[in-house]
């Protein structure tokens, strides 16, 4: 799987929106928006799922299945993918969104996260370690 930078995604905590590990107003050059209502359900998304510590959102070129897990690239793209970090900072998988503008990628990826059970459910599965003999 390539190494997507935090520099190429959204963050998105219980203190905010952050792109690089500094707090954001903007991603991609582009304002996020509806920022007060992503924090509303990120709070609703962690009551469901305590351990939830981050969710991961970025813009990418890679296409994709609704709630199905893939592999950005992590260019610059249409592409909306999430994923979830728990708070021993585990990674779940990137989870294909949809095509949503730039400004709107987090927040759809959220309201999504709480209104759409199949998305969920993709999102806070914990990826599944294999061993190799």
């Amino acid at each position: 799987m390539p190494y997507i930078p935090n520099t190429e995604y959204i963050s998105i905590t219980k203190d905010g929106l952050f792109v690089g590990g500094k707090p954001a107003t903007h991603y991609r050059g582009q304002p996020i928006k509806l920022t007060e209502e992503i924090q509303y359900y990120f709070i609703l998304a962690q009551q469901s799922n305590p351990n939830t510590k981050e969710l991961h959102v970025g813009a990418f070129d890679t296409v994709g299945e609704f709630a199905i897990p893939g592999i950005p690239s992590g260019k610059d793209g249409i592409n909306i993918w999430a994923r979830r970090k728990t708070d021993n900072g585990r990674l779940g998988d990137w989870v294909f969104n949809d095509v949503t503008p730039v400004t709107l990628c987090a927040f759809r990826c959220i309201y999504d996260l709480y209104l759409y059970n199949k998305f969920r459910s993709a999102v806070n599965k914990e990826k599944t370690l294999r061993l190799q003999r």
